[in-house]
């Protein structure tokens, strides 16, 4: 301001100066310059003097000059002056949330607002917050996890006030995932290591073995009938004998041999009373036979009720495979010297021979009502009935089909070969039947009453 009037002081005196020049006597002085006084801080004043000389004659006629100064001294000064305000704009601390807040102030890393309650401070619970968020913020601030001095996460989960808005789902604990069991393989097998016949000691328990420590075929297909899944047994080149009775199957079992293997029911010619069955198939059981002679066995009881009478050397209910294996010199009071077939049987490459039986037929084989069996490339030969029963090698009540096998000097008052009943259905192809000429049989000696189809390749020889 001051220089404002500082520049208007200097303007006067020049207009002044230049004032007392313009009077008489004064008007050979040499005028001073304009001078013009400049503030730094306003636009520069332009003062303009102006001098008009001017001589009027007198009245008189005399001539007395007259110096007439006009000055306009013009002083142009805008003293405006703009003050500057000066505005205090503090730098805001921007958080990632982009909030700013001021410094110094802790705040939440998911709120971004500073807290409204000191962490180290009074105690606090779920309730004195708004949502989850800030309570999250205040409990983590406070040394959460590791440290809850207010107590707002209950089950110790790392989330405090669950009960909040904003919550995050709970999710029930993982389980921990139980070691996937080694799969047991549903076939397992059982090597006999003995020819002695004696029981399991603990039937179930996955082992073959004996109180004595071994595994006995006995033993072996007791511990299949207690477990699920297929058993295979094998034996060794050796004579099995039976001493303790016939061998139950109602599981699975396929028993195999070698050449060589012999099973051995005790039977002695001319004692009936002594020998025994070697198998019996129980309606749930599934027997497999292969490579073995089967020999020597019994069963003769019939003056006996209640029991299952018939089958010689095996007695199947369920069902029965036997493949490459000769069945011999085994006798039974009724019904199949050799075989008693009640359910499903299965033979090929098999040898029937030796079979006796004494009441209803069928020496070597005697296939049941209801029955089914299939014979493919079989030898069925010297088998025989005594007194009234027929059939000497087969007797056929049931469903029968025999294909390339050969029948030869089977005896029986009727039907030498094959005895075909009245509820028989029997079909043969590509045989040969040999023998025969009793009264009342046909060609091959063969006796039919019930249904019998000859698919042709057969050869009946008397």
């Amino acid at each position: 301001m001051r220089y404002i009037w500082l520049a208007l002081i200097l303007a006067g005196m020049i207009a002044l100066i230049n004032c007392g020049e313009d009077e008489p006597g004064a008007l050979n002085s040499t005028p001073s310059p304009t001078a013009t006084a400049t503030s730094p801080l306003l636009p520069s004043p332009s003062p303009t003097a102006t001098q008009t000389p001017s001589q009027t004659n007198s009245t008189n006629g005399g001539s007395s000059p007259t110096a007439t100064a006009t000055s306009t001294p013009t002083v142009t000064s805008t003293p405006t002056q703009t003050q500057a305000t000066a505005t205090m704009t503090p730098t805001p601390i921007v958080r990632s949330s982009g909030t700013p807040t001021r410094p110094g102030i802790p705040t939440g890393k998911r709120t971004g607002r500073p807290f409204r309650f000191d962490p180290d401070g009074d105690d606090r619970n779920c309730t004195d917050f708004s949502n989850w968020d800030e309570a999250q913020d205040f409990y983590e601030a406070a040394g959460g996890p590791d440290s809850d001095p207010h107590v707002m996460d209950g089950d110790g989960d790392a989330i405090a006030c669950e009960s909040l808005t904003g919550a995050p789902a709970v999710l029930p604990p993982t389980p921990t995932p139980m070691p996937t069991p080694t799969p047991i393989s549903s076939t397992r097998t059982f090597s006999v290591n003995t020819t002695s016949d004696a029981a399991d000691a603990s039937p179930g328990d996955g082992v073959c073995e004996t109180a004595e420590g071994q595994c006995t075929l006995r033993a072996a297909v007791e511990e299949a009938n207690e477990l699920e899944g297929e058993t295979e047994v094998t034996l060794l080149a050796e004579e099995y004998g039976l001493t303790l009775g016939e061998i139950a199957v109602n599981a699975t079992v396929t028993i195999t041999g070698e050449a060589g293997t012999t099973i051995d029911g005790g039977r002695v010619e001319g004692d009936v009373s002594r020998g025994r069955r070697l198998f019996h198939v129980m309606p749930d059981g599934d027997l497999g036979l292969g490579v073995m002679t089967l020999q020597n066995g019994a069963r003769y009881d019939s003056a006996q009720s209640g029991v299952l009478h018939g089958g010689g050397a095996i007695v199947n209910e369920g069902k029965l495979t036997i493949e490459s294996v000769l069945i011999r010199d085994s006798y039974a009071d009724v019904r199949g010297g050799l075989i008693l077939n009640l359910g499903e049987m299965i033979l090929t490459d098999v040898t029937l021979s030796g079979g006796w039986t004494f009441y209803i037929g069928g020496a070597g084989i005697y296939n049941e009502e209801g029955a089914e069996a299939t014979i493919t490339r079989a030898r069925i030969e010297d088998n025989e009935c005594s007194r009234s029963s027929s059939g000497g090698g087969i007797f056929n009540a049931g469903v029968m089909s025999i294909v390339e096998t050969t029948l030869q000097d089977n005896f029986s008052v009727n039907g030498s070969n094959i005895r075909n009943g009245v509820s028989g259905r029997l079909t043969i192809r590509g045989s040969i039947l040999v023998g025969g000429g009793n009264p009342g049989e046909g060609p091959g000696g063969i006796s039919n009453d019930g249904e019998m189809v000859d698919e042709g390749g057969n050869s009946f020889g008397p």
